[in-house]
């Protein structure tokens, strides 16, 4: 390797390790502020606040993740995404200073909207500046799973301690640090354009997702399974586990830990798995639903759910990774936007229905749903990997 060439690649290897910083530290003070939200709505005794809360935060995803894609692909200027960081901030302080609902709620929805229309910039600098799909995939992992672990522990810190504005403006000078690192290194050129002369397809990136080059139908039907079990169960989760198998708060927290820590862990797993990503990807989701559809079916104690979720979180970490790495991977850079656009809107989809059936089922059938999620996810993860032999048998044939 020349000196040039060498220099080269030590620039973007530091660029990617500053991109990856900042979106951590972003991506927990966005929990921090999401979980101290929902504490306070908790707090206040209405559901509507809750709803209305989760709703802000999902619902603009759903409405301008897929035309955030297109954009990013294809319009996009080097600063939009810096300045809409600056925008989250200015609202995030306005927020802090006011703690009022409307204001709260509607600066949820913006900050929403902005990160659902420039937010996939953020995964196509990834991209740009990743030499290794399967170390960049591990390393996003675990930046999204430990910035979550942070983000909602020190959320419910501040708002024991009172402390949710000051949280709130540590989340904004967070989002001023991200705009600064998007000034470095979102400049001219930085950013692949699809310069190809075609309609508007919004679909697009859902279309790049379930190609063969990419999870085919059967995997991408495997994430859709995986998101709304584990919906279900963050939902549902804290019902069962509180009210129908006794377990104290302070246990409903460990447990809830272990399976942040193996999240963490998987993530670092998934950088293991060097070769033929996509025949993993459907085992390491097994654990997943077997953990999620143990503890509904069998109703185990505190310690066998413990090691349960530790299990479940690892698999969960790996899952991220690997679905990170055959994003990265398998899509040209040009197309990064659409496809991670079209990832979120998936996953939001998922989401917002889980969270609907869980509300409103979740207090009086909370097992139920843990053991058919769990339950429903295990076989199709099997049917994945049986999906795969066959299409192997075929391909040698």
């Amino acid at each position: 390797m020349t000196n040039r060439a060498q220099g080269s690649a030590e620039g973007d290897t530091t660029a990617l390790r500053v991109l990856l910083l900042g979106i951590f530290v972003s991506a927990a003070g966005a929990s921090l502020a999401s979980i101290g939200f929902s504490l306070l709505a908790a707090q206040s005794g209405q559901s509507s606040l809750l709803a209305a809360v989760l709703a802000a935060n999902l619902v603009p995803t759903v409405l301008f993740g897929l035309v955030g894609g297109h954009i990013s692909d294809r319009y996009m200027a080097w600063w939009w995404w810096p300045a809409s960081l600056v925008l989250a901030a200015v609202i995030t302080l306005l927020m802090a200073i006011t703690l009022d609902w409307v204001v709260i709620i509607a600066g949820c929805a913006l900050i929403s909207s902005c990160a659902a229309l420039v937010g996939p910039v953020a995964h196509k600098l990834v991209a740009h500046y990743s030499a290794n799909s399967a170390r960049t995939g591990s390393q996003l992992a675990v930046v999204q799973g430990a910035a979550g672990v942070l983000g909602v522990a020190a959320g419910g810190m501040s708002f024991g301690a009172g402390a949710l504005r000051t949280m709130l403006v540590i989340d904004a000078i967070a989002m001023l640090l991200l705009a600064l690192v998007g000034v470095m290194l979102a400049r001219q050129g930085a950013l692949a354009r699809d310069e190809r002369p075609h309609k508007i397809q919004l679909t697009q990136g859902l279309r790049l997702l379930s190609s063969p080059r990419a999870f085919g139908s059967l995997g991408l039907l495997l994430i859709i399974t995986t998101v709304t079990s584990t919906s279900l169960d963050d939902v549902s989760g804290i019902f069962a586990l509180t009210r129908d198998l006794g377990l104290s708060p302070t246990q409903y927290g460990f447990a809830s830990a272990s399976w942040a820590v193996g999240i963490v862990a998987g993530s670092w797993l998934g950088s293991r798995i060097t070769e033929k990503p996509l025949v993993y990807y459907p085992l390491v989701a097994l654990p997943i639903g077997l953990a999620i559809g143990a503890v509904g079916l069998l109703q185990p104690g505190f310690t066998t759910i413990m090691v349960l979720f530790a299990a479940g979180g690892v698999g969960n970490g790996a899952f991220n990774a690997l679905t990170n790495r055959v994003i990265l991977s398998s899509v040209p850079e040009h197309q990064q936007g659409r496809a991670w656009a079209g990832f979120r809107w998936i996953v939001y989809v998922c989401l917002l229905s889980g969270y609907a059936v869980g509300a409103a089922l979740g207090s009086q059938y909370a097992l139920h749903l843990m053991a058919y999620g769990g339950s429903a996810l295990v076989l199709c993860a099997l049917a994945n990997v049986l999906g795969r032999v066959v299409l192997a048998r075929g391909g040698c044939e």
